[in-house]
């Protein structure tokens, strides 16, 4: 998994690309970090995951065997990669989006009949439960979005 919120990331990712190493999943981050090693605001987080998106998805990268699954719930990142992967010659069925189970249902089910690949993320273990509230803290909408898979609205 790779932190789009660490300003060390982008380097890492480059530099992992060029040794053969770059198969990733691309997150924004979930961890609270200090602001010394990792970007605080949202807006400049997401920036950082479109620069990673345009990285592992360049012609230069997949040369060299880059591969880069999309792990967000957030439509701006899906939508830029979207995009980004059509405008260089993507094909759906080369991109992979991640979600988490039971959060952006409809989403997950639409990228499918896109022809995206769409892998479903569920925690478990003796940890699960608070991984779990921590990505559900992390964004107040994911809250209403497992409510709603919970009563099956």
């Amino acid at each position: 998994m790779v932190q789009a919120y660490l300003h060390r990331t982008q380097s890492d990712v480059e530099a992992l690309i060029d040794d053969g190493m770059g198969h990733f999943r691309l997150c924004k981050g979930a961890y609270d970090e200090p602001a010394t090693i990792a970007y605080r605001e949202r807006p400049r987080v997401t920036q950082a995951m479109h620069e990673l998106i345009r990285t592992c998805y360049s012609a230069e990268s997949r040369a060299k065997g880059a591969f880069a699954a999309i792990a967000s719930h957030d439509e701006d990142v899906i939508n830029f990669a979207k995009a980004y992967a059509y405008q260089h010659g993507l094909a759906p069925s080369q991109v992979e989006f991640q979600m988490l189970y039971g959060i952006r249902r409809e989403l997950q089910t639409a990228l499918v009949k896109q022809g995206y690949k769409m892998r479903i993320y569920v925690p478990y273990g003796t940890h699960w439960y608070p991984y779990f509230m921590r990505r559900l803290a992390e964004r107040p909408a994911n809250l209403l979005f497992f409510l709603r898979a919970l009563v099956g609205d």
